[in-house]
C-alpha cells in the first residue's frame, strides 16, 4: 500500500514517475458544508434526525451532523459558516455510525494518479474530550463490506497541531500505481472526529495523472551495455595511439 502522509511520501512511489501533470479538480457535492440547512448561530442538526449536510451521509449518523458554530466554539467561525461534525471512534470500521462519507459522483479510481484531498479541520474550544480526527479514501462499497480504506491521515500523522478554537488545513495525498487492486472502483471520502470530535469544512479533491517514464526492455538494456563497452574500447585505443605518437 502506497501512503503519503501530509505532504511527505511515506511509502513506495511509482517506478520511473517524473511527477504529476496539472492538477484536475474532482467535483465534490457541498464541499463547503453550507448547503442543507438554514441555521441560526449555534444550531446543530444531528444526523440521526436527518441533519447530515447535503451530499454527505453516515453509516448510522448518531454522532454526525450539520453545525453552525459560534465564537464560543471557534474564534474565526464567521470564515467557515456551516460545518460538518463527527464524533466517534474513527474510520477504521465502515460500520461506525459517527463517520461522514461521500461517494465521489461520476469518478472511479484511476491508475498512475496522485490524489490530493485537502480540507479544513476544526478543534472545538469547548470539546468534552481530547481532540482527534481521521480522514481517508476508500475504494469499493461503503456499507456492503467489500470496501477497503487505501489511504488514511490522522491528527497524529498529519504533523499539524490544531489548537482549540481554530481550524487547520490538512492534506491527504496518495499515488496510485498501475496494478492496484482498487483501480476502477467507486471512490469514497471518509471523515471522522475522535475523542472530543472534529469539525470539517472546505473539502477539495484533485486527481493529477502522473508522468511515468518508460522503462527499457531487457534486450534494449543489453544493447545499451554492449554499446557503452564499444565506446569505452574506442576511447582507450585512441589514448594508446596518442601516447605512442608522443614517445
Amino acid at each position: 500500500m502506497h501512503k503519503i502522509i501530509g505532504a511527505a511520501i511515506a511509502g513506495a512511489a511509482l517506478l520511473g514517475a517524473a511527477g504529476a501533470a496539472n492538477a484536475a479538480t474532482v467535483a465534490l457535492e457541498n464541499g463547503n458544508f453550507n448547503a442543507g440547512w438554514s441555521q441560526a448561530d449555534g444550531d446543530f442538526r444531528p444526523g440521526h434526525a436527518g441533519g447530515n449536510p447535503d451530499g454527505w451521509g453516515a453509516s448510522g449518523g448518531s454522532g454526525t451532523g450539520h453545525w453552525n458554530p459560534t465564537v464560543a466554539d471557534f474564534a474565526n467561525e464567521a470564515a467557515h459558516g456551516g460545518v460538518g461534525w463527527a464524533h466517534g471512534a474513527g474510520i477504521s470500521s465502515v460500520a461506525n455510525g459517527a463517520m461522514l462519507a461521500q461517494k465521489v459522483a461520476g469518478h472511479t479510481i484511476q491508475a498512475n494518479t496522485r490524489y490530493t484531498l485537502t480540507l479544513d479541520v476544526g478543534s472545538q474550544m469547548r470539546a468534552s474530550g481530547p481532540f482527534g480526527f481521521e480522514i481517508g479514501l476508500l475504494g469499493g462499497g461503503l456499507l456492503d463490506g467489500t470496501g477497503a480504506i487505501f489511504a488514511e491521515l490522522t491528527n497524529a500523522t498529519s504533523g499539524i497541531t490544531i489548537a482549540p478554537g481554530t481550524f487547520g488545513t490538512v492534506s491527504l495525498v496518495f499515488e496510485t500505481g498501475a496494478n492496484d487492486a482498487f483501480l476502477g472502483q467507486e471512490l469514497f471520502i471518509l471523515l471522522s472526529g475522535t475523542n472530543g470530535g472534529a469539525a470539517f469544512d472546505n473539502a477539495m479533491l484533485d486527481a493529477s495523472p502522473l508522468s511515468v517514464s518508460a522503462v527499457p526492455e531487457p534486450a534494449t538494456w543489453a544493447m545499451m551495455i554492449v554499446g557503452f563497452g564499444g565506446v569505452g574500447s574506442m576511447v582507450r585505443s585512441a589514448r594508446r595511439r596518442g601516447a605512442v605518437g608522443l614517445a
